[in-house]
């Protein structure tokens, strides 16, 4: 007894020590990955932790101090002190102690669906509360794309003409489409479907094994009582509904009124193949969702979605299915054509980008393909529609992803700039300081020349990238084209080097100059050298005489206007004929995840137009890609730039 006493007061003094040491509580607030504010009953915030100030883009000492109705928006800004007044004056909680979806607002304006919960602490002198808030904005979206998934989806099954029925393991009514509520009445949900036998049945005996899954699908004929008493005989095939680790939660029913039907052993295949047939389809539905929800990258989606569509075909063993999307194809690698068969195009923001592609190999046709292309269409139309919309959605998602990258692209290039800047200037006033102390043709002063030279050639390389991240408002004015092809290649030659690539530049000093944003149109030259570097590269990977990259310039006529046309050509890889008309559009790229992003000819492309030129492209597959930049001569241009040749329709180069 004493002993176990002695234990008794132990806890409670390890527990005092423990709480007098406040640092971890401090520490475990701080680095809380919600947001932790703290108020006064008057609402003036004493306290936010570092991810209040993130989630909301303030600094600390623009929130601390001040009224708490600063994160929110009208109409709750205006009434959250009198909520306040009343809670002083009454004592009533409505939502202390409780958490509840509400509406924050940014110091930049935007509002933001969050989730709040809220404490209360009381002390001596004062009592003070504490808001925990969480960002659901990813939620929300994902809760929104879902509920337009299940609304299709059950779009789709509920027009179906015959009665589609979900019973879970208990034999319970849990959906039914609209032909099953016009049968039961909308009371059957949470039923069991022996509510409505007529007289005894085995029918649960008989698809038990579907929900014990020891057998997949089931058909059964079962006397079943109307919503309005008439006793009716319905056809079902049952078959087992499984959740994502493959347990089965149910069964899917499809279920056809044979009552007034000639019930002979031909008809009875009839039905059963009907049914199974709508079975098929329902279920290939139902799996190409599964495939949608769980496929990262469009090839897995293509690839599973297209083994899907044979065995869903009306008799697949003589179907040939494939995908074809944006020139690859996917499913089957025996496909072959036939004169039976037809395609679903797949078009995605207005775009036909693909189609699936359907075949029928029959050594005597006769009429009877005519009946599979009318089976078939619809089901695969439908999944061509819904390749279509996953990806224009995931488009979507990927260029707001995107451009939420993109973003800090100019700052780092900046920052990065500045912070090698400091280094630098002082390696070259160390060299500067040496070379003052060193004899002439001393080997010392040989290291000291190197190391002021080398210097040199990383601050030209700095000025080179500020220039190029720096945005300067929109001004124009006359620049030389080998100025910023120069630019350019102060930050590209060791690259090009490095891959062993032959350069040829012939942009001559005395061509007019262009009226532009230098930097803008470094950008262009830029991009056009590393789409020319990695094309180069994927030809030759090792050292190669025709590893070659050309730059020149030129002056040239169209019409009345005269320009400089910059052509970059390289002899890589080239340009597949279906890929022309689409490099321009944003986020479309060739190249794998990791080393395109799909914008640089995109973005190429606006700034070209932005000052009023153009850009177009030349290539053969396999040989050469050239690139022809026109910008138009400033109005300052150079004189020796005036004799031109004339027009006949497309700018001409001038003879060399």
């Amino acid at each position: 007894m004493a002993e176990n006493d002695s234990h008794r007061h132990e806890k409670p003094r390890k527990r005092d020590a423990f709480w007098k040491n406040q640092s971890w509580v401090v520490g475990l607030v701080e680095s809380a990955v919600d947001a932790i504010i703290v108020i006064d009953d008057h609402g003036i915030v004493g306290y936010a932790n570092p991810a209040t100030l993130s989630l909301f883009g303030y600094e600390e000492d623009e929130i601390l101090g001040h009224n708490v109705h600063m994160l929110m928006p009208e109409p709750y800004q205006s009434a959250h002190d009198q909520y306040l007044a009343n809670y002083r004056e009454t004592g009533l909680k409505k939502i202390i102690g409780k958490g509840r979806e509400v509406i924050g607002r940014r110091k930049d304006g935007s509002v933001f669906p969050m989730h709040l919960s809220i404490s209360e602490v009381k002390t001596a002198h004062t009592r003070l509360f504490t808001g925990i808030l969480r960002d659901i904005s990813r939620e929300k979206s994902a809760e929104e794309a879902l509920r337009g998934l299940t609304a299709r989806y059950e779009a789709i099954l509920s027009a179906a003409p015959d009665m589609i029925v979900e019973v879970d393991s208990n034999f319970k009514h849990v959906w039914m489409n609209a032909a099953g509520i016009a049968f039961y009445g909308a009371d059957a949900i949470g039923r069991e479907p022996a509510d409505y036998f007529i007289g005894p049945q085995q029918t649960y005996e008989m698809v038990r094994p579907v929900l014990e899954s020891s057998q997949e699908t089931i058909y059964v004929e079962s006397w079943q009582r109307r919503k309005d008493g008439e006793p009716r005989l319905l056809a079902w095939w049952c078959r087992s509904l499984q959740n994502s680790e493959g347990k089965v939660i149910g069964a899917l029913s499809t279920a056809r009124d044979i009552t007034r039907q000639n019930r002979n052993e031909q008809e009875q295949v009839r039905l059963l193949r009907e049914l199974t047939d709508r079975n098929r389809i329902i279920s290939c539905l139902y799996s190409v969702g599964e495939v949608i929800r769980s496929s990262v990258t469009d090839p897995e989606l293509f690839e599973a979605v297209a083994l899907l569509i044979r065995p869903a075909c009306y008799r697949p063993e003589v179907t040939h299915a494939r995908i074809v999307f944006d020139g690859q194809r996917y499913g089957e690698p025996d496909f072959v054509s036939s004169p039976w068969g037809f395609s679903s195009e797949i078009t995605v923001a207005g775009r036909v980008r693909g189609t699936i592609d359907i075949c029928y190999q029959l050594e005597d046709s006769g009429s009877e393909p005519r009946l599979y292309m009318r089976e078939d269409r619809d089901l695969i139309e439908a999944i061509a529609h819904t390749l279509g919309e996953t990806e224009d959605r995931r488009n979507a998602e990927a260029r707001v992803i995107q451009a939420s990258k993109l973003a800090s692209i100019g700052e780092l290039a900046a920052g990065v700039g500045h912070e090698i800047n400091n280094p630098i200037n002082g390696i070259m006033n160390c060299a500067d300081i040496l070379l003052g102390t060193l004899a002439d043709g001393s080997k010392e002063r040989k290291y000291a020349e190197l190391v002021r030279s080398e210097a040199d050639r990383v601050a030209a390389i700095v000025r080179s990238l500020l220039t190029f991240s720096r945005q300067d408002g929109g001004h124009h004015s006359l620049a030389r084209l080998t100025d910023i092809v120069g630019a350019v290649l102060s930050l590209t030659r060791k690259s090009i080097a490095k891959a062993n690539i032959e350069l040829t530049v012939d942009v001559p000093e005395n061509l007019p100059k262009v009226r532009c944003r230098s930097e803008r149109i470094q950008q262009v030259v830029m991009n056009l050298i590393i789409n020319a570097i990695h094309a180069l590269e994927e030809k030759y990977p090792n050292q190669d005489p025709g590893k070659r990259l050309s730059i020149s310039a030129a002056p040239i006529q169209n019409g009345a206007t005269r320009y400089l046309r910059l052509t970059v050509e390289d002899w890589g890889t080239g340009i597949h004929p279906s890929y022309k008309d689409r490099l321009f559009e944003p986020f479309f790229t060739t190249k794998g995840r990791d080393r395109g992003t799909g914008l640089g000819l995109s973005v190429s492309d606006g700034i070209v137009k932005e000052h009023d030129g153009q850009i177009t492209v030349e290539s053969e597959l396999g040989k050469f890609t050239r690139f022809n930049v026109d910008l138009p001569v400033g109005v300052e241009g150079d004189a020796s730039a005036s004799t031109l040749p004339k027009f006949d329709g497309r700018p001409q180069l001038e003879n060399p």
